[in-house]
């Protein structure tokens, strides 16, 4: 019974192995220590270098004082967990080593020099967003804002802006840990089964989304308020499925590289630190970087169209890992 549910649903399968990962995880870290006391040694640690509330590094130095806190590690981790399970299930070891290949910075059908331009133009367009965020910050804040802003991403100093904008975009933990599955397993089944890649990521981004709940339960229990709950989780729907667009229309161009994705997704938690100002203050939902990626997710359809870069299977396509490499129809029955 277990098989064939497996086998009609890979994909809900797949997710909810990386919830129920993911919501044991949160459970068990919420328990011994208090969220909010939690969260404010994150912020303290934050300030050495100015990184991700959740980089890996910050995360391995308040595990000092908070022990529990390694289970972090398992939230993010879910999603990557639960692809590796599902492909070990149903391909074996030949499986699992083509899921882990889309480590690789290109893949099939894409060329170094290719390669190597398009990580120039995503960089390139990260840092210019980056710039007119600030800009607009300091429209609608003023300049005091925009000195903030300007301290905390480095910006008085270059190199160092550039370095730590690497090390904050790669180390993130929801980026460096989640995308495998996400991106290199969930999309190519997705796909495999819907045909229209920009159909895949709208459904993607929103179960994205969705797996996120567990995260907010401690602060729900702690009486958060229902309405701004919700409108904070439309926001984040919105956002998540704009950003998967994105993240989408460049994995399909590197030939099913998470690399881009990994990029994308510590970028965007990056700057909405550097943005939502100090303390760990919330953010206003729709705010301005909310809208900025719904007018890019926007702008890449336009330019893109639905197929939103994807090559042909035999050319670099992309495709379920469990069935790369097989001569057969990579079509399959909806979900």
């Amino acid at each position: 019974m277990l098989r064939s549910f497996i086998n009609r649903h890979i994909f809900l399968s797949f997710w909810l192995l990386a919830f129920v990962i993911g919501f044991a995880a949160i459970a068990l870290m919420s328990v011994p220590y208090d969220i909010n006391e939690v969260m404010g040694a994150l912020d303290e640690a934050q300030k050495v270098l100015n990184l991700n509330y959740f980089s890996i590094f910050l995360s391995i130095v308040v595990a000092k004082t908070y022990p529990i806190l390694i289970l972090a590690i398992f939230f993010p981790a879910a999603p990557t967990a639960a692809a590796l399970i599902m492909c070990a299930y149903r391909g074996g070891k030949r499986g699992v080593l083509n899921l882990l290949s889309r480590y690789k910075p290109w893949r099939a059908g894409v060329t170094a020099k290719e390669g190597i331009t398009l990580y120039a133009v995503l960089l390139f367009a990260e840092i210019m967003v980056t710039f007119a965020l600030i800009a607009l910050a300091g429209v609608n804040h003023g300049a005091t804002e925009v000195d903030r802003i300007i301290g905390f991403l480095r910006l008085d100093a270059p190199l160092v802006f550039f370095g730590l904008f690497l090390l904050a975009t790669t180390t993130e933990m929801g980026a460096f840990y989640e995308e495998l599955g996400w991106r290199g397993y969930g999309y190519p089944v997705l796909v495999g089964r819907m045909g229209s890649p920009l159909k895949a990521a709208v459904v993607l981004g929103v179960f994205w989304a969705l797996w996120h709940f567990p995260r907010e339960i401690p602060f729900l229990l702690e009486g958060a308020p229902i309405g701004q709950f919700l409108v904070d989780q439309a926001d984040f729907v919105l956002g998540s499925v704009s950003l998967t667009i994105l993240i989408v229309y460049f994995v399909n161009r590197l030939g099913g590289s998470i690399i881009p994705a990994i990029l994308i997704h510590g970028w965007s938690n990056y700057i909405l630190d550097a943005t939502s100002g100090a303390g760990g203050e919330l953010r206003h939902p729709f705010d301005t970087f909310s809208v900025v990626k719904i007018i890019i997710a926007a702008v890449v359809v336009v330019l893109a169209g639905s197929n939103l870069g994807r090559r042909q299977p035999g050319d670099g396509g992309i495709v379920d890992p469990v069935l790369e490499g097989r001569e057969t129809d990579q079509r399959e029955p909806s979900e």
